[in-house]
């Protein structure tokens, strides 16, 4: 069975080149394109890994991540943090569950490398 990656991104472009690129890499992505359903959503999909954009609609990833790491069963879900704010990168690495951070634009195999490090490392 796949292992499901979680894409947290409000940008459609960026939902589908990911998809894409996990789905052709093997895979099985799940799609949420806003930060207010994320959690629930993690919840239910229970994904091996996360990969988060910080400005999202609803709820921020700053936020998304600590509220993972607030959660016992969550907080073990590695999240790959993709964004075009470099600003966060300082924010987030090295606290809460962060893996890495890849700045947008990232390059695909640098994403499937450093989620499959993560979930290797996690599991």
């Amino acid at each position: 069975m796949a292992d499901k990656v979680l894409v947290v991104d409000d940008d459609a472009d960026t939902c589908a080149l990911l998809q894409f690129t996990l789905e052709n890499a093997g895979y099985k992505a799940v799609i949420c394109p806003n930060g207010r359903n994320a959690i629930d959503k993690i919840r239910l999909e229970k994904p091996q890994a996360v990969i988060l954009d910080v400005m999202l609609p609803g709820m921020d990833g700053v936020t998304i991540t600590k509220k993972m790491n607030e959660d016992e069963e969550l907080k073990k879900i590695p999240i790959i943090v993709s964004s075009s704010m470099d600003s966060a990168q300082g924010l987030l690495q090295g606290l809460f569950n962060v893996a890495k951070f890849l700045s947008k634009p990232f390059n695909p195999e640098d994403l499937l490398e450093e989620l499959h490090n993560a979930i290797e490392s996690a599991g």
